[in-house]
């Protein structure tokens, strides 16, 4: 990658203007006004309390309760773009187990930023912005996987796409393409100013899987075109990206199931606890 980081307040808000507006002035002396007033004021406060803690809660546990494999990639800190990766996996119902060896990764080259994934971010970090050299911080839903070589020649459980001359992902936050790969044809030409070849020179996306950060819709300036790669070697942090060698690369690849509804933890390892357990991952 080149350029790599919703509520019920407004309701609350609105039950608390329209309670106190409907008493008027009170006129001086008039105690059971008072306390009705702050009655209603305290019932719309508390409303508005309420409505912005169901806005910023996080995911709960039940929603994956379905996914049966995780790809968790913990860092020493916000600011390494060292990673481990570790691959996760459980039965229906069953306990994590880990698959295989840990895995050396690297990250963004500024390390890590909350994104926008399938949970809410925490309290404190970084969020990750276009550009800021961070890879999203989160849990992320994986899409499809790409690379140089024909799909008979990748037998992978997970969809494959055959990256050519003519797909770009756009990191373009005017485009309407943004944070998108495409394929650009006669009939789909380049409309954008900003985004980068998917079939490099540098070997780097030999084999790669899509994150899906900031998606459905893409927020523009959030972050866009955000990948599991080859790396450039084990001290190169990327723009954005999560990074390894292409032996293990191939080997996290093969073992995704789409039925088990993988998905990508990434966190610094003293959150992992606190921000990942919760939610029954990992």
């Amino acid at each position: 990658m080149r350029n790599a980081a919703r509520s019920r307040a407004d309701a609350g808000a609105s039950r608390a203007r329209s309670g106190a507006a409907g008493t008027g002035l009170l006129p001086r002396g008039s105690a059971g006004g008072a306390r009705a007033l702050s009655a209603r004021l305290c019932l719309g406060c508390l409303a508005l309390f309420l409505g912005l803690l169901l806005a910023a809660a996080p995911v709960r546990a039940a929603s994956f309760k379905q996914t049966l494999q995780a790809v968790v990639a913990l860092s020493p800190g916000w600011d390494s773009s060292q990673a481990e990766v570790r691959l996760y996996e459980r039965s229906p119902g069953g306990r994590w187990k880990q698959a295989g060896p840990s895995i050396r990764a690297v990250t963004g080259r500024n390390g890590l930023a909350w994104g926008r994934g399938l949970a809410a971010p925490g309290a404190d970090g970084p969020v990750k912005r276009e550009g800021d050299g961070r890879a999203p911080a989160g849990v992320f839903a994986l899409g499809f996987a790409f690379g140089y070589d024909p799909p008979s020649a990748r037998p992978l459980k997970m969809p494959y796409v055959q990256m050519t001359d003519a797909h770009e992902c756009v990191d373009d936050e005017a485009s309407p393409a943004y944070n998108a790969v495409v394929e650009v044809t006669p009939q789909k030409p380049k409309t954008w100013s900003s985004s980068e070849e998917m079939r490099r020179k540098d070997e780097l996306y030999r084999l790669g899987l899509t994150v899906e950060h900031n998606t459905g819709p893409a927020r523009p300036g959030a972050g866009s075109c955000i990948f599991l790669h080859v790396w450039r070697g084990p001290e190169s942090g990327t723009a954005g990206c999560t990074a390894m060698d292409l032996k293990n690369l191939e080997r996290l690849a093969a073992w995704l199931d789409p039925a088990k509804r993988p998905v990508f933890v990434s966190l610094p390892a003293g959150l992992a606890r606190a921000y990942a357990r919760p939610l029954g991952l990992p």
